[in-house]
């Protein structure tokens, strides 16, 4: 009896290895990058060590076979791309385009409805210096020209129409030591290359760049010009990410990991003037783990994420501490990157060994202020609710199928409790100030989650659809109040239920 481990997942024998069993139940994939697009249910586009791109929905349709759950199955995810993948993009204004990689700098852009891939990698003309790509090459779709995209190899690229055309828009922004730039093999062992590259979402022409032997660059100018702006902290570190700031065309933050040069402790830092100066932020971030992403949030500045190998943190005080996010389901695991889907606010992390994984409507943290956190109960403001109908597919799956969960059903009622309350009441109103559902929760201290099912009261809910009497019928769609109450302390805000999705 024989269980062989691999970045492959896990396999059985029971006959000495004559014949193999995959146990596919378990998610154990090993994401290094991921990107989303603005579908409803949004994609997820993500590059696995030696296992391609692979592209799933946030939300699937399949109802399981107990018939009491919606879920998302292997059957959701096609690969798109081979080799080992990588960074990833969708084309912002034509669903049918995306972009993949594979090591080397092997970028590929694959028309999904036609079937076209053409790949897009820089090649330098005959007798010309080569360019150097890392095993992971980072690239990025620029948020201020959908057919521009911008790509880091020794020197920063920009790929127009859509990667067609390329120029090289910047010296060599590496150390460029010869007796170490030298090497050759299967690109894993490429040195002398840019690893992290950002372009600020609020200021076009300003880029940033790191690379593996420690050094970060920056431009006003879309690569006219250059500058090194590399703090003494680097040291010759690998700049694992650079993440531009979406609030401020002069700030960026830098998670540096510095693994490869024996040192196991997390580095994160960040600028606020173009990097003439730095400040660090790694503050009270665990000993003996290194930083291998950095995030701010999108609707609040100063809400900063970032992923070590052992997890996921978030700051509100600019690093001076840090709260580690695992929680009861992210796994204690190495954080590869991360992201927030603009619409949902749903943050998207990719873990290295055990797949994708979303906190559903992070919305929440984005509101946490001094003021809420001083306050006996706070009720955060609420996202639209949206009901969908699930049904079966007729799928025959068998006892052993994977299955992830679903984002839950209905809306999220997020609420801040100062101390343990015991238990909340929530109370839901139409416009017209009838009592439609009464709900209960925690009430622990900290941020707390009552999912409304967009449901009535039982006694006020008909028996279903002639159709299917098994589907439920949702309240109208239309604007409704909701009452968080703990103890002697209330709070009121307004939700809004849009109709079904189709």
């Amino acid at each position: 009896h024989l269980l062989l481990g691999d970045d492959g997942g896990l396999f059985e024998s029971f006959d000495k290895g004559v014949t193999w069993d995959y146990i596919n139940t378990m998610a154990v994939g090993q994401f290094y990058n991921v990107a989303v697009d603005n579908s409803e249910p949004y994609n997820i586009l993500g590059g696995l060590q030696d296992n391609g791109s692979w592209m799933g929905p946030s939300r699937g349709k399949l109802i399981d076979y107990s018939g009491q759950s919606a879920a998302i199955t292997n059957a959701d995810w096609k690969m798109l791309g081979d080799g080992d993948g990588f960074h990833c993009a969708f084309d912002p204004t034509d669903q049918n385009i995306v972009y993949t990689e594979s090591q080397g700098g092997s970028l590929g852009r694959l028309n999904l409805l036609t079937g076209e891939n053409r790949g897009l990698i820089p090649i330098p003309k005959e007798g010309a210096p080569g360019f150097r790509f890392n095993w992971n090459t980072p690239f990025l779709v620029s948020a201020h020209e959908a057919k521009t995209l911008y790509m880091g190899g020794n020197r920063v690229f920009k790929l127009t129409d859509r990667g067609d055309n390329w120029e090289a828009i910047s010296p060599d922004l590496t150390k460029h030591e010869i007796d170490k730039d030298i090497t050759t093999g299967s690109n894993a062992e490429t040195y002398g290359t840019l690893v992290s590259l950002a372009e600020s979402p609020v200021a076009q022409g300003v880029l940033w760049a790191g690379s593996d032997d420690g050094l970060i660059h920056v431009t006003e100018d879309d690569g006219a010009n250059w500058r090194d702006v590399t703090p003494k902290e680097v040291d010759g570190h690998y700049v694992a990410k650079l993440v531009a700031s979406p609030h401020d065309r002069n700030m960026v933050y830098a998670a540096i990991d510095m693994h490869r040069d024996d040192n196991m402790d997390p580095l994160v830092l960040t600028s606020k003037d173009l990097g003439k100066s730095w400040q660090n932020m790694t503050g009270d971030l665990p000993k003996g783990w290194s930083t291998k992403s950095v995030w701010e949030d999108l609707r609040s500045p100063g809400i900063v994420y970032c992923g070590t190998q052992n997890g996921m943190y978030i700051t509100a005080n600019a690093g001076k501490n840090w709260i580690k996010m695992n929680g009861s389901s992210l796994p204690t695991v190495p954080v590869e990157d991360i992201l927030q889907q603009p619409r949902t606010m749903d943050l998207v992390v990719a873990t290295h060994g055990r797949s994708i994984w979303i906190l559903d409507n992070s919305a929440a943290l984005s509101q946490v202020s001094t003021a809420v956190m001083a306050s006996d109960l706070h009720l955060f403001d609420l996202a639209d609710g949206t009901p969908y109908y699930q049904r079966y597919t007729g799928a025959v799956l068998g006892s052993k199928p994977f299955m992830a969960l679903n984002p839950p059903a209905g809306a999220s009622i997020d609420y801040w409790c100062k101390e343990d309350g015991g238990a909340s009441s929530i109370v839901i109103f139409d416009s017209k100030g009838n009592k439609i559902r009464t709900l209960s929760g925690t009430a622990k201290p900290g941020i707390n989650r009552v999912m409304w099912d967009l449901l009535p009261e039982p006694n006020m809910r008909l028996a279903g659809h002639m159709e299917d009497p098994g589907q439920p019928l949702y309240v109208a769609p239309g604007d409704y109040t909701v009452v968080v109450t703990v103890g002697a302390n209330s709070d009121t805000k307004k939700i809004k239920v849009l109709p079904v999705k189709v």
